[in-house]
């Protein structure tokens, strides 16, 4: 592997350079906002519902702290929170988000399922927060809480930046999920919205017959 910190890598702010640069690692600072879900207000997501966004607006709160008020995570306990670092990895690195091990000891996750950083990812990096424990744990923006590693490409790729359906590049801060964009989510959704509209013209159909046969009855012809 060669050494990735000859890299063009862009890292702001860098407080602590000797505390966090690793081998081919960088530990990560726990920014100021946080998202959060209003729970008893929101009972369920479906990711095909036509005000989904308009309900992600009005349950998901995004919470801005001091440097030293701590964000108070519950036992199993989601939020969204992000780096205070801003990066910007070139087109042949990869970054992989990973936890640290003190923090990992005391039940806190850091990702849950997205912890790839694609080449060419430039702005903060979102934290998938979760305390696994069985006590609420106070965590204070500037702590070191993850660390990025990074890895080698044999060749530059695409940048994510110009990916097509790209959603989150260029972040500056913490960001909601923007599932309702998925591809796959507008091919769902026009098909049910176009099942939905068989459904009600098959409905208006037996009405049509229905009240045919009842004109056709009291005309006293019958059947």
């Amino acid at each position: 592997m060669h050494n990735v910190w000859d890299k063009k890598i862009i890292i702001t702010p860098l407080i602590s350079l000797k505390d966090q640069l690793g081998s081919n690692s960088l530990d990560l600072r726990l920014g100021t906002e946080f998202i959060v879900t209003e729970r008893p207000n929101y009972t369920h997501i479906d990711p095909l519902d036509a005000k989904i966004e308009e309900q992600e607006i009005k349950f998901r709160l995004i919470k801005r702290l001091s440097p030293l008020k701590p964000f108070i995570l519950h036992p199993r306990e989601f939020a969204l929170g992000s780096t205070l670092e801003y990066i910007k990895i070139p087109n042949d690195l990869v970054g992989h988000l990973e936890g640290r091990s003190t923090w990992a000891r005391m039940g806190t996750l850091v990702h849950l399922t997205a912890g790839l950083i694609h080449p060419g990812s430039a702005g903060t990096i979102t934290f998938e927060l979760l305390n696994a424990g069985d006590v609420p744990i106070k965590l204070y923006p500037g702590i070191r809480i993850a660390q990025l590693v990074f890895y080698t490409l044999n060749e530059p790729l695409k940048s994510y930046e110009i990916k097509f359906g790209a959603k989150y590049s260029g972040n500056l801060r913490v960001s909601k999920p923007i599932y309702w964009n998925d591809m796959e989510i507008d091919i769902l959704r026009d098909s049910r919205d176009k099942g939905k509209t068989n459904l009600e013209n098959l409905k208006l159909k037996e009405m049509e017959i229905e009240n045919r046969r009842l004109r056709f009855k009291s005309s006293g012809s019958g059947l």
